[in-house]
């Protein structure tokens, strides 16, 4: 734990509170990596969560996103819109920034502006303004998209919406001619209009400037290097007739 913190630059001294940090690593092969380092105090002592932060996974295309076929001309069509309001919603770690700053990459141009306000910046990437949160300084999500808006930006990232007040500001700047981009923690696309409601959002701005909303989970695949072949059980048979679900006597699955 404390080679940890001094790798981490975190107080090894200090214990019993939350600290939060990250580390720069080279894999063997030459490739780097964030490490997002958080600690928290518990009766036991300090426990430790460690985030991958992979900065080629935000240099991809918008077809790298594996999206269903049928979604990426919705997308495209979204994200091509000079103003509105377009959300990504799903649990923590589900790759809600992962996807939004894969389409902030797409829009990236000398002649668009794009800033970001997020807590804390997860990615650094040249060409955006990219705006730290810092509660101790006076620079919260309200303030920030406060001074954003005066800074005539083509496009915002709002890195979440916690509250009704960095709500109904981020709506506004959607409503004054500005592509905003945020994310909320709801289980699916509709219950982000629910949930934007109790946080005070007028019904109708919504109708109005919503572009896109977004649901998204992660799944487990099978490295594609690692999955060898095998036919299927006579167990798995069974249970696909079963199900009734129809299947090639032939199939094979990896595993």
């Amino acid at each position: 734990m404390k080679a940890l913190k001094l790798e981490a630059h975190l107080l090894n001294s200090q214990t019993g509170t939350f600290q939060s940090s990250r580390i720069r690593t080279e894999l063997p092969h030459g490739k780097a990596i964030d490490l997002r380092v958080e600690v928290a105090p518990t009766l036991l002592g300090d426990s430790v969560v460690m985030r991958l932060l992979d900065f080629t996974s935000i240099n991809r295309s918008l077809e790298d996103l594996n999206l269903p076929a049928a979604y990426y001309p919705l997308l495209t069509e979204s994200i091509g819109k000079a103003s509105g309001l377009i959300i990504v919603t799903g649990p923590t770690g589900s790759g809600k920034t992962t996807t939004l700053y894969t389409v902030l990459q797409h829009l990236n141009a000398k002649d668009v502006k794009i800033i970001t306000i997020e807590d804390p910046v997860e990615y650094r990437v040249n060409g955006f303004s990219q705006i730290q949160i810092e509660n101790d300084k006076g620079i919260t999500f309200p303030t920030a998209i406060r001074s954003c808006m005066r800074l005539d930006p083509d496009v915002m990232l709002v890195g979440e919406v916690r509250d009704d007040e960095t709500a109904k500001l981020a709506v506004a700047a959607a409503e004054t001619g500005h592509l905003v981009f945020t994310t909320l923690h709801t289980n699916n696309a509709i219950e982000t209009l629910s949930r934007l409601d109790r946080l005070g959002v007028d019904r109708y701005q919504l109708q109005t400037l919503i572009r896109l909303v977004v649901a998204q989970r992660l799944i487990s695949v099978l490295c594609p290097h690692c999955k060898t072949a095998r036919e299927l059980k006579q167990y798995e048979k069974d249970l696909l007739n079963k199900l009734k679900v129809p299947y090639d006597p032939a199939q094979i699955v990896y595993e």
